[in-house]
Formats: C-alpha cells, structure tokens, sequence
C-alpha cells in the first residue's frame, strides 16, 4: 500500500482486535460447553453449525481486515462472510440425512471456507488498497502473499505454544494436566 491510498491504523486497532478475540475465544468456548452438555445450540444442528463457522471465521475475517480496510467496506466485508458461513453451513448440514448424528459441518466445508475465505479476503483487501474493485495484479499478489505470511507464522507461534504449554502440563505430573488435550 502505498502512503496516499493507506487506511488510517489507529491506536485503538490493537484493542479493537484483542476485544474481537476474547468474544470469539468466549463464543467458542460457549459453543463447546454446549456440545459437551447436549444442551442448547448443540441439540439443534441446523443452528449450531452456522454459530460454529461464524464464531470460527468471521473474527479472524474482521481481525485482518481492521487496519487493512476502510470501515464501510469492513462492515460489508464482515457482513458477506457471516452470510456467507452460515449458509453454507446450514445448507452442508441440511443436504445430510444423517444430520441427527453430528452437529459440526464436514470437514472438507471447513477447508473451502478456509481457502474461499483466503481468497475472497485477499481480492477485497487488494481492491481496497488500489481504490478499485479490481487491483492490479501486483497489488493482489503482494497482499496475498502479506496474508498467506502472516497466517503462517500465526500459525507456527500457536502451534508452537500449544506444544510448549502441553509439554510443561504432561511433565509436572499433576493431575489436571490429564484434562488438558493439546
């Protein structure tokens, strides 16, 4: 991006992200609580698989987007991708006569969310930065690859912690690291 087209970081952008999330760290916990218990979302499939790739995709869509978008295309942005995973969702578990058994989606629609939401998210952010709907293919190619980088060291530092702190958990030999699964 350059200096003239860049979107405005303000200082609250940090916070904003933090506050987006802990609401989706509390509304997947909430919505694991509830399978755990067979209670209410999770007896309802056609419910709780949109909440689930919602609460799953749509934070980390508006994550990346805040600083990287202006805030009417965000909003739209963020709005397209809930419709977007919830309907699918609800449609992966509605095709499904054997949708009594499980609530969750497959999980070859958790892979094409990922990568069409990748996509999707590149193209916007790439437009976004031009001022065009359709940027020029470096600027698409430049984004993508920001984000695809960024997604990979994400990923590499969670992953790593998770390892981190699962070893430190199944070497102190107390008994609640047998509860924790990582």
């Amino acid at each position: 991006m350059t200096d003239d087209t860049a979107v405005e970081r303000l200082p609250t952008t940090f916070l904003s992200r933090a506050a987006i999330g802990l609401l989706q760290g509390l509304a997947l916990y909430g919505l694991l609580r509830a399978a755990e218990t067979k209670s209410w979302p999770a007896t309802d499939p056609l419910l709780y698989a949109p909440l689930v790739t919602a609460c799953a995709f749509v934070p980390l869509v508006a994550i990346v987007g805040l600083g990287n978008l202006r805030p009417r295309a965000l909003a739209l942005w963020t709005a397209i991708a809930i419709a977007a995973c919830a309907g699918l969702a609800a449609y992966d578990i509605f095709r499904d006569p054997d949708a009594g058994v499980r609530h969750d989606p497959q999980p070859l629609l958790w892979a094409a969310l990922t990568a069409g939401l990748f996509i999707a998210h590149s193209l916007i952010v790439a437009g976004g930065s031009d001022r065009r709907y359709l940027a020029a293919y470096a600027t698409d190619f430049a984004v993508s690859w920001k984000l695809a980088l960024q997604g990979a060291l994400a990923g590499a530092f969670v992953g790593r912690s998770g390892s981190s702190c699962g070893s430190a958990l199944s070497s102190s030999g107390s008994s609640a690291s047998s509860s924790w699964r990582i």
